[in-house]
């Protein structure tokens, strides 16, 4: 027999608690990264794992009315953790719709062992340098945790992949996977 309000103050707490802990679980895996827990390797196709992974998206990506264009012109296959892999393309195109405007355009480009991943969202609201710091966020959307693109590049630093953002129209996100 809780109160309106005390059913409002209910839910802001387990929805601060839910928030917590998925910042705790980042963390924790960030520091898995970087204390080389992830050590099993084999060779990941990009290619099959960006349409694969796609799949995962396809209800967000129709409720947001993405226009995706699709451009693997080039086989690609790296040598790195299958899990981080895996993290490091669902990050990528997380983040290419969650910071997406509605009607947008999300265009995905593998080519010359260099992957794109570019959308049409609104200018940052913070320094340009700090894109891949943790716990950074574009004032539009504050449920984001701000550390998806960090782990993104810890990820690419781990293999030594050149990762690069630019903004000219829209939103660029750069690796390379050459060594």
């Amino acid at each position: 027999n809780l109160s309106k309000e005390q059913m409002e103050q209910l839910a802001l707490l387990m929805e601060t608690t839910n928030r917590l802990s998925k910042i705790n679980q980042a963390l924790i895996f960030l520091t898995k990264i970087d204390n080389r827990f992830y050590t099993e390797v084999s060779t990941s196709a990009i290619n099959d794992l960006i349409k694969e992974k796609l799949s995962l998206f396809d209800d967000a990506i129709k409720e947001k009315n993405l226009r995706l264009e699709l451009d693997l012109l080039e086989i690609t296959h790296v040598y790195m953790n299958p899990y981080l892999a895996e993290t490091l393309i669902i990050n990528l195109i997380k983040n290419g719709i969650v910071h997406n405007e509605n009607g947008g355009l999300l265009r995905i480009s593998l080519n010359n062992k260099t992957l794109s991943v570019a959308n049409s969202g609104s200018v940052l609201s913070f320094d340009e340098k700090d894109i891949f710091k943790r716990f950074t966020r574009s004032n539009e959307n504050k449920k984001s945790l701000g550390i998806g693109l960090s782990i993104v590049q810890r990820i690419c630093d781990l293999y030594a992949f050149n990762i690069a953002y630019s903004y000219a129209d829209e939103h660029q996100f750069k690796i390379n996977f050459k060594k």
